[in-house]
């Protein structure tokens, strides 16, 4: 899934994401994924009939997927400022490694932001209490570690 996100933010220049339609975003994502399916590595995803359904399936959910990030682009001021973002900081004695699935930048009159985009396949939450107990601090400590190195704010409105 990463992979077909990946090849398809590379091969779609930002400034051509505001005219992409549905259609545009469904043709390419499925000639991207046809092509990884014809790799020899990937063979196992149309050895059987059970593969070829849980394939389809997720052929459905990646094109969905993409989608939403492009009209989440179209309707926004962020840009794609990485993808696939590698970071290691030591913070207290404590070696943080991590890469960002991707990180997004927008300026307005308000200030210069960023945001953290983490691709899940399956359903997840914040879970506060989780956060303060630290048991789901990935995402809090991207954030505060991309803050510091691009010298921005996390985004605090969904709509900048």
């Amino acid at each position: 899934m990463h992979d077909v996100v990946d090849t398809f933010f590379e091969e779609i220049k930002e400034e051509d994401i505001k005219s992409l339609s549905k259609e545009d975003v469904h043709m390419i994502v499925h000639r991207i994924i046809e092509e990884k399916l014809g790799l020899k590595k990937n063979a196992i995803f149309t050895s059987t009939a059970k593969f070829i359904v849980l394939t389809n399936r997720l052929k459905k959910v990646i094109t969905e997927s993409i989608y939403y990030i492009v009209y989440q682009m179209q309707n926004s001021n962020f840009k794609i400022l990485g993808n696939e973002v590698e970071f290691s900081e030591k913070i207290d004695n404590v070696e943080i490694v991590g890469k960002i699935d991707r990180l997004d930048s927008a300026e307005n009159e308000d200030g210069r932001y960023i945001r953290i985009i983490d691709y899940k396949s399956s359903n997840k939450t914040l879970d506060l209490n989780k956060m303060v107990t630290g048991l789901q601090i990935q995402l809090l400590t991207y954030i505060d570690v991309m803050a510091k190195k691009t010298n921005k704010e996390p985004v605090r409105n969904a709509l900048l």
